[in-house]
Order: structure tokens, then sequence, then C-alpha cells
């Protein structure tokens, strides 16, 4: 269980920076400019990326390991 700390890590991440998202939240200013922390929305998918594929390269190392 230990092994999966690391895209467990990556994944807690990822629903962070949804859930920041969608806390913080867009607004339009006065200007008609668009206001919105969507930089956070690359960085999820970079964490839910890195999840898998540590989740995937973690189980490929038990399995072939046997």
């Amino acid at each position: 269980m230990k092994h999966y700390i690391v895209p467990l890590s990556f994944f807690l991440l990822a629903v962070g920076c949804i859930f920041l998202y969608n806390l913080i939240g867009s607004e339009v200013t006065a200007e008609g400019i668009l206001k919105e922390p969507f930089f956070l929305v690359p960085f999820a998918w970079l964490f839910l990326l890195l999840s898998v594929l540590s989740t995937i390269s973690i189980g490929a190392w038990k399995f072939f390991r046997r």
C-alpha cells in the first residue's frame, strides 16, 4: 500500500485544483473582461495524468517483478 502514496498524492492535488477552481469561481469585470483561475484546469489534468501513469507503472513493476 505504501507504494501508492505518490499516485494518491497526485490524485489529491488534481481534486484540490478542481475544488479551488470551483471555489474561486469566475467573474466578469465592469470592462467586460473575464477573470477566472483557468491555470488550475491544466494543472488538474496534469496531476490526474501523472496519477494514472504512476499507478500503471507501479502495477506493471509489481507484476513483472514476480
